[in-house]
């Protein structure tokens, strides 16, 4: 294959559970390699994986549902954990015809990624989660934990009626901060953060991405994190920035007991973005890890 075609990254639209999804696709391999992002964040947040690994793999990174290009339900509850799940799960057999995919997720993406996996083992051939905790270990720590509840005091705050004006006001800036763009530079001239806002602004696109917040909780009862398993019995890869100020790194240490088969690497020199902080050494870890054999 030649080396251009292999490495094009490509935009298609994919029709799973009466929702159009965008995703973008690169590589033609044998195995498929599905990229689950975070908030606020898009397929665009995979740039350096969706290039490194379409060597080996045929590689999607979609939109989820309410981001970006993608389809907007307009109701709230279509946005509970288990329609997400179901969403990967659709979009590995439209993909993959329905062989075991890597699934990689970071924040968001990530609680999906955990859950698909304890759900539906047989989907799963090998698991990475940068910089997210498996759904009851989120929910424990809201209970327990009160450093981690305090670094996350802003979930509940995303659950607000006034998000959307808070986090659009002067161009979007506090999400900008949130993707950890330094203050006081010219985020236009940064090809991320510039898509970022693009997609932001995108009709109903904000709220689209807030919705996953609102319809679950993981700090009430019941939790979202009700009905998935605490089990997982894919090879996993559990990668953490040591830096991230909002899911801290301690709770890293707590899914030896959810994933028998688990390795863990904080890495200095990043915080809740090791994708796009530490492509190179991220990337190193997922090619080790994908090669196990099962």
């Amino acid at each position: 294959m030649p080396a251009a075609a292999q490495l094009s990254v490509r935009k298609q639209f994919v029709n799973v559970r009466g929702l159009r999804l965008h995703c973008a696709v690169s590589g033609q391999g044998d195995r498929l390699m599905l990229l689950l992002h975070g908030f606020p964040d898009g397929w665009h947040g995979w740039s350096a994986q969706l290039v490194h690994f379409a060597r080996h793999f045929t590689v999607v990174a979609p939109d989820g549902r309410g981001c970006n290009l993608s389809d907007k339900p307009e109701a709230v509850e279509a946005y509970a954990l288990p329609q997400l799940v179901e969403d990967a799960a659709a979009l590995i057999q439209h993909f993959g015809g329905g062989l075991p995919a890597v699934v990689v997720g970071h924040d968001w993406g990530g609680v999906v990624a955990w859950s698909l996996a304890a759900l539906q083992p047989l989907a799963v051939s090998h698991l990475v989660v940068l910089n997210a905790p498996h759904p009851r270990v989120l929910s424990d720590a809201f209970a327990n934990d009160p450093s981690q509840r305090t670094a996350s005091a802003y979930l509940q705050r995303l659950r607000l009626p006034d998000a959307e004006d808070i986090l659009s006001a002067d161009n979007h800036a506090r999400l900008r901060a949130a993707l950890d763009c330094p203050a006081g530079t010219d985020w236009r001239q940064d090809p991320y953060v510039a898509g970022c806002v693009a997609a932001w602004l995108q009709p109903g696109a904000l709220t689209g991405a807030l919705n996953w917040y609102r319809a679950n909780d993981f700090t009430g009862s019941p939790t979202a994190s009700d009905g998935v398993p605490a089990r997982v019995t894919a090879p996993t890869l559990l990668i953490w920035g040591r830096d991230d100020r909002a899911l801290l790194p301690s709770l890293a240490l707590q899914h030896y007991s959810i994933a028998p088969d688990l390795a863990v690497h904080v890495l200095d020199g990043a915080g809740h973005w090791p994708q796009r902080q530490r492509p190179d050494v991220v990337n190193a870890l997922i090619d080790s890890h994908v090669r196990r054999e099962r």
